[in-house]
C-alpha cells in the first residue's frame, strides 16, 4: 500500500506506464486472432514485454501475490506469441528471399523451406488463441486496469516528478546497463552465440527501460535509446542467422529421410538441396556482414563516451538536489534542516543538450 506522498507520486508514474502498455496489449487481440496481417501478433508481443519490464520496474507498488499472478499470467502470453513471431519473421525472409533468387534452380529448396514454415505456422495460431482464451478467461486485464486506475487517480495532478522517481530511474538504469556492457569481454569473438544472444535481451530490457523514463530527462535519452534500439536488432539479426545456420542441416536431413519415405530412394531429394544450400550460405554472409557492422557501431560509442554519458545525465537531478540540499546525516548537529518538499518538488531543469550538461559540470 502506498503511504507518502513521494512514494504516490512514484507508483502513479509506473501506474501510468503499465496501464499505457496493458492498453496496447489489448488492443490487439483481436487481430492477433484472425491472423491476417503479422504486426497484429508483433505488436502484441513487444507490448507483453515492455509491460512485463514494467511491472518488475514497479513491482514494489502493488501487493507481491498480485505482482506475482500478473506476471505469470502475461509471460504465459509472451511465450505463446513468441514461437508464432519469429516464424512469421522466418517467412517474410524467406519470402524474400525468393523473389531475390540469382539462379532458378534455387527455387524449389526455397520453396519446399516455405512449405515447411507455413504449416508450422497454422499448427501455432490454434496455440496462439487457446492462450488468449485463457488470457480473458482469467480477467487479468480488466483487474490490473481496476487496480492501476485506482492508484493513478490517487495523484489528482502531476507537479513534478519526485525525487524517489528519480532515484528509482537512476538505480534501474543503471543496473540495466550494467548488466548489457557485461557481455562485453564476449563480443569480440563471434562464436560466442550465447552470449551475443544474452547481451540482446539485456540490450532490449535497457531499452525498454530508457524509453519507461524518458519523460524525466525531456530529450537527453534519444542517443542510448537509439543505441540500445541498435544493438537489440543488429544482435537480433545476428542470432535469427544463428538459428538458420544450426537448424538448416537438420532440415536437410528430415526432408532427405521424407523423401526416401516417400519415393524409396533419395534422387529426387537433389532438386531441393542447391536452394537450401544458397540460403544456408547467404545466412551465414548475412552474419558475418552484420557482426562486423555491430563492432563497428560499439566501437563508436565507446569512442563518444556514450554509455558514461548516459550515467551522468542520469545522475544530474540527484546530484543538484543533495548539493543544494545535503542529506540530514551531513548538517551539523543543532543546525536547521530546510524543509524542501522532496514529496512534490520537481527535479530543476536540465541543459538543453549533453555538451550543455558537461560544460555545466566543468564549470
Amino acid at each position: 500500500m502506498v503511504q507518502d506522498s513521494d512514494r504516490l507520486n512514484l507508483c502513479a508514474f509506473g501506474a501510468e506506464i503499465i496501464l499505457n502498455h496493458l492498453n496496447a496489449l489489448e488492443k490487439e487481440i483481436e487481430g492477433v486472432r484472425r491472423a491476417e496481417d503479422i504486426e497484429y501478433i508483433h505488436r502484441m508481443r513487444v507490448a507483453s514485454r515492455r509491460l512485463r519490464n514494467a511491472l518488475t520496474i514497479f513491482a514494489d507498488c502493488f501487493p507481491p501475490k498480485k505482482i506475482t499472478i500478473w506476471q505469470n499470467s502475461i509471460r504465459k502470453i509472451t511465450r505463446s506469441l513468441g514461437l508464432a513471431r519469429d516464424t512469421d519473421v522466418q517467412l517474410e525472409l524467406i519470402n524474400t528471399i525468393l523473389v531475390q533468387v540469382p539462379e532458378k534452380r534455387y527455387r524449389p529448396g526455397i520453396r519446399r523451406l516455405l512449405i515447411r514454415l507455413t504449416q508450422r505456422r497454422q499448427k501455432l495460431q490454434s496455440k496462439v488463441n487457446s492462450a488468449l482464451d485463457e488470457l480473458e478467461q482469467s480477467k487479468t486485464i480488466p483487474l490490473m486496469r481496476e487496480r492501476l486506475e485506482i492508484l493513478i487517480s490517487q495523484v489528482p495532478e502531476q507537479i513534478g516528478y519526485s525525487h524517489e522517481l528519480y532515484l528509482r530511474a537512476r538505480q534501474v538504469i543503471i543496473q540495466k546497463l550494467d548488466d548489457m556492457l557485461a557481455y562485453e569481454p564476449y563480443i569480440y569473438d563471434p562464436n560466442r552465440l550465447e552470449e551475443l544472444h544474452a547481451m540482446r535481451i539485456s540490450a532490449k530490457k535497457l531499452r525498454y527501460t530508457l524509453e519507461t523514463f524518458a519523460p524525466l530527462y525531456s530529450n537527453m535519452l534519444k542517443k542510448p535509446v537509439q543505441a540500445a534500439r541498435q544493438i537489440q536488432e543488429m544482435l537480433g539479426i545476428i542470432h535469427d542467422c544463428d538459428v538458420w545456420i544450426i537448424t538448416l542441416p537438420e532440415f536437410i536431413a528430415d526432408e532427405k529421410r521424407r523423401t526416401i519415405r516417400y519415393y524409396g530412394y533419395s534422387q529426387p531429394f537433389n532438386l531441393l538441396l542447391p536452394g537450401i544450400q544458397f540460403f544456408l550460405s547467404n545466412r551465414q554472409e548475412t552474419r558475418h556482414q552484420e557482426y562486423r557492422r555491430f563492432l563497428s557501431e560499439w566501437a563508436r560509442w565507446k569512442k563518444t563516451a556514450l554509455w558514461e554519458k548516459l550515467r551522468q545525465t542520469i545522475t544530474h537531478p540527484l546530484t543538484e538536489v543533495t548539493e543544494i540540499y545535503p542529506p540530514a546525516s551531513q548538517v551539523s548537529a543543532g543546525a536547521a534542516i530546510p524543509n524542501i518538499g522532496l514529496e512534490t518538488m520537481a527535479a530543476p531543469p536540465l541543459p538543453e543538450s549533453e555538451d550543455d550538461l558537461f560544460q555545466a559540470k566543468d564549470q
